[in-house]
This record gives C-alpha cells, structure tokens and sequence, in this order.
C-alpha cells in the first residue's frame, strides 16, 4: 500500500491464535505505520522510550488526530510523572468519585490547569450543559 494511505487495501493479515487481527486492528493496520497488539493484562500494543529527555511515543497529523486512545471498558490516554507522582488521564472513570471523566488530573499542586490567552476566553470550564445563574454556578 502507498504510504500516504492512497488504494485499496492490501491481501488481509493473517489472523492471530486469538482472532483479534480479524476485528478492528486489521484495518487499522493497513492505515498504520505501527500497529501492535498485546492480550496480556499488564503488555503494550505499542511502546516507546526515550532516555535522554526527548520523547517516548510522539503522534502528529496535519488535520487528523495525532495521538488516539480507546479502550471499551478502561481509560483512554493515561499519564503518569515519576518524578513528582502527578497523574491524569483522557477519557475514563475518576478514582475519588468513580464517575466518568472526560479530564482528570491530580498532583500535589494542580489537578487540571487550563489558561487563555485573550481576554475573554476559558482556560478550564467546570460545570453542566445548561444555562449559567443556576444553583451552584459561579457568575
């Protein structure tokens, strides 16, 4: 297949003992420059490291989405700091209240931070889908 994802598929992959190639990693393989699959509890799919104080896995797109994550019953993207224990994730369920979050930070400084750089805009939003000045909504 060309590399910029151009024709038709390629002869599909040939299947895994468990089947899973069959699913949905097969045509994310053809569309993929890496793609991997691990069907232990604690494995990666895909890993990368950097010792040297670049970066680990690093994913761009012109005008698609760089980095993706997806998990039917766990979290999406999660991230984790060594260095001073704060964590965060996209897409799951927070650990104090176990409702499902679409951000969740926590760090002994700052959970979630979020700025703006005009003077009208929202650096973090907190709150529902319905109209301010209700109960509980600052003003």
């Amino acid at each position: 297949m060309p590399a910029s994802g151009s024709g038709p598929p390629g002869p599909p992959l040939p299947p895994l003992p468990n089947g899973k190639m069959g699913d949905v990693l097969t045509d994310m393989a053809y569309l993929s420059a890496v793609c991997g699959e691990s069907q232990l509890s604690f494995g990666s799919g895909v890993y990368g490291i950097n010792d040297q104080g670049g970066i680990g896995v690093n994913g761009q797109s012109q005008t698609g989405t760089g980095v993706y994550g997806r998990s039917p019953a766990g979290t999406g993207v999660r991230g984790l700091s060594t260095a001073n224990r704060a964590v965060g994730f996209l897409g799951g369920v927070d650990p104090q209240f176990n409702q499902h979050a679409g951000v969740y930070g926590e760090s002994d400084q700052q959970g979630v931070m979020g700025l703006t750089r005009v003077p009208k805009g929202t650096g973090v939003y907190g709150g529902g889908t319905t109209a301010a000045n209700e109960i509980g909504s600052v003003v």
